[in-house]
């Protein structure tokens, strides 16, 4: 159904023509509109990045009857957000949610759709959270029910609560479902994930502003209202008709152009952003997203969009709190949030640190030289929760690159998979990092049922005869569809205690598996316990590790 996914966003005025995701029909070069909303108090506007493609000129027109002329800051075609800077100081910020949305949560739309037809105010439209994935699952979108036209994109979608849990982006072309399927499908619309919106913030300098965890609901007229004063329409005049082309976030948008180069002697090479032994007391997690989730490596270890590199703690070290953060190379903290701060290292080149900083050393303004101590790895949100402590990004002229292959075009694209001569890691951090593209990070046992967010807070205790339960856990890396995991336990006497054997139905670039077995009617007995972990792929087995505990 990709080919049925329509933008919202780029719309004529009065509509004339809207262009499909497959590139027919056209449109008019006549003022378009989309959405936008407030994200910093500098006045900077966070929108879709397909609002403000091509625009000769960009306004802004708050609810308050302010005009402001404004011009595009930062622009993620993949992600497809985009920021409008150059704008008078806001009033009001937009908050995000503390919390991931739920399918069945209610959710407020607020923007303004089909500019010169409608109301001039920003129009409301409610609904659920259909489902908390998109097209073909993609785990960066939201399905929505409240209704979309064309204008609402870029603009925020909102809880009970009035904190921003989404960025309205597309909607189903339902005369086109039906013309395939022979169905009308009905209020099928789609938002960008707040967390993806935030990782876009922080790549470029905004920190955030989070909701106050505390909040009540409110009378949806409430929510409006007060989302009302972030809220501004979005006007683009666009670049003259053979310059500009029809765009669409359904289809797979094009590499953004490189930026100018940079002469070699001031463009950095980086050290590791933590002080620890990697694959002994930590190791990265996963890495920057080139496309359709694949890595640097061409291997499915990454999360979808992300522009990070991730770091954990393994095992036992996951409850140290001593682990540093520091600088990767010389520079200066321009910005600082309650999630992150950001380095300038000149020319164009920054480094963003994504951690707790309530752990951070370091006040904006302070110049920090390679390997000095800017925060400690300590467990925090971070989405769904993977057990990710520390994620680190490099930014060059206001665009995200990956340090292992800074080059815009994806690894299979280009012939070739893994790191390349231009890499941004030191020679030491290269060496250091490696890569495995499917294996296990590592394994243990546990006297309780374990989730991610139990093991990164290294809450992990030993079994003894009493405990009530007895898991043997694995955190394992790169696992692809049709993989079969086994799991075995055997008792001092090499019988077998438990035994399951997982079959993978989607990919998995990392995550944990257990096998929990109660305790017996009185006691487990004493001795050495032995557990083994396989992965076969193709009937040939590609992983194994094995690990053994004493119980007194």
């Amino acid at each position: 159904l990709g080919a049925a996914l329509l933008t919202v966003g780029l719309v004529a005025e009065p509509v004339h023509a809207q262009a499909g995701p497959d590139g027919t029909g056209t449109v008019t070069p006549r003022q378009r509109s989309g959405t936008g909303f407030v994200v910093a108090s500098d006045g900077r506007l966070l929108t879709n990045a397909h609002v403000v493609a091509d625009c000769a000129r960009i306004d802004v027109l708050y609810a308050d009857g302010r005009r402001a002329s404004g011009r595009v800051g930062a622009r993620d075609a993949r992600a497809d957000l985009a920021l409008i800077e150059g704008l008078p100081s806001a009033p009001a910020v937009a908050a995000f949610g503390r919390a991931d949305a739920r399918a069945g949560d209610d959710v407020i739309a607020l923007g303004y759709p089909l500019r010169g037809l409608l109301a001039v105010e920003a129009n409301v439209s409610t609904g659920i959270v259909s489902a908390t994935a998109g097209l073909r699952d993609d785990p960066t979108r939201l399905q929505v029910s409240a209704p979309i036209q064309p204008g609402h994109s870029g603009g925020p979608l909102l809880d009970e609560t009035g904190a921003v849990i989404g960025v309205v982006v597309s909607k189903l072309n339902a005369l086109r479902v039906a013309r395939m399927t022979g169905d009308v499908p009905q209020n099928v619309n789609f938002a960008i994930k707040a967390g993806v919106a935030q990782a876009f913030l922080r790549v470029h300098g905004i920190e955030p502003a989070m909701a106050d965890p505390a909040a009540q609901r409110q009378r949806t007229a409430d929510v409006v209202q007060a989302a009302r004063a972030f809220t501004a329409l979005v006007e683009c005049a666009p670049q003259p008709a053979e310059r500009t082309a029809a765009t669409s976030p359904a289809s797979s948008p094009s590499p953004a152009p490189a930026p100018a180069a940079t002469p070699a002697a001031t463009a950095p090479r980086f050290d590791l952003p933590v002080r620890c032994a990697i694959g002994d007391e930590c190791a990265p997690l996963d890495f920057f997203d080139h496309g359709d989730q694949r890595d640097f490596a061409c291997g499915i270890r990454t999360v979808a969009r992300s522009v990070y590199t991730r770091f954990t703690l393994l095992g036992e070290h996951m409850a140290r709190r001593d682990v540093a953060i520091v600088a990767a190379a010389d520079g200066r903290v321009v910005a600082r949030g309650e999630n992150g701060l950001t380095l300038d290292h000149g020319s164009g080149w920054r480094t963003v640190y994504r951690f707790d900083t309530a752990t951070a050393e370091v006040p904006i303004g302070r110049a920090v030289g390679r390997g000095e101590v800017v925060g400690r790895l300590t467990p925090f949100r971070w989405g769904t929760n993977t057990a990710a402590l520390m994620g680190f990004a490099v930014v060059r002229d206001g665009r995200a690159l990956d340090p292992f292959r800074p080059e815009t075009s994806r690894p299979e694209a280009a012939g070739a998979c893994g790191a390349t001569s231009d890499t941004r890691w030191s020679p030491d951090a290269l060496a250091a990092l490696g890569y495995m593209a499917t294996g296990v990070l590592d394994a243990g046992f546990a006297a309780k049922d374990l989730d991610a967010a139990g093991l990164q807070a290294g809450d992990l205790p030993p079994v003894t005869r009493e405990s009530p339960h007895l898991s043997f856990w694995v955190r394992r890396v790169g696992v692809r569809p049709g993989d079969r995991e086994l799991m075995r336990v055997f008792d001092p006497d090499g019988r077998p205690v438990s035994r399951h054997e997982f079959v993978a139905d989607i990919p998995r670039p990392a995550g944990l598996l257990q096998l929990a077995r109660r305790a017996p009617s009185g006691a487990w007995a004493p001795g050495t316990y032995r557990a083994l972990y396989t992965l076969t792929r193709d009937g040939t087995e590609l992983v194994s590790t094995s690990r053994e505990m004493t119980v007194r």
